[in-house]
């Protein structure tokens, strides 16, 4: 391994089209193995339903899921989200919105309103980024809530 010019370890690669090596197909089929192990456990948990969002995938409903906090979960020290400076879940709901913004026609409906009003696409994946967040929360408390009535119900009974 080399150093590149900002300090990161490199390997060296032979130059050209050269066929993917085996390490990079067994990362591959890690990969498709993760997906698909995370994509079985949320569909057994309650976070299922943010699968049927578009642009959100099963590792976004993971982070969303890990990272906010519903009333299945208690508050830290009141916050009802912890939204403020979290990377990870910055970037799941980004890659949710850039998805939504290629490939969503709502989305791309939206946004058209907005760049003839001369916003940016940084602003305007902003305002959808908190929209979105707002959606999953909601979302996730919806569910979190019918399910604690129907075990408060089924308890009762």
């Amino acid at each position: 391994m080399a150093c590149s010019p900002r300090g990161h370890l490199t390997r060296h690669r032979p130059r050209g089209g050269a066929p993917p090596s085996q390490a990079h197909i067994n990362l591959d089929e890690e990969v498709t193995e993760n997906t698909t192990t995370t994509t079985q456990l949320i569909q057994q948990s309650h976070a299922k339903v943010l699968l049927d969002k578009v642009g959100v995938g099963p590792v976004t409903t993971a982070v969303v899921d890990s990272r906010v906090v519903t009333p299945r979960a208690p508050a830290r020290r009141g916050r009802i989200c912890v939204c403020g400076g979290d990377r990870r879940l910055n970037r799941a709901l980004h890659m949710a919105v850039i998805t939504r913004m290629a490939h969503d026609p709502e989305t791309r409906a939206y946004v058209e309103r907005p760049r003839a009003e001369g916003r940016t696409n940084r602003e305007i994946r902003r305002i959808l980024k908190r929209y979105l967040a707002r959606q999953l929360f909601r979302t996730l408390n919806a569910t979190a809530s019918a399910k604690a009535e129907s075990h408060r119900v089924s308890v009762a009974a």
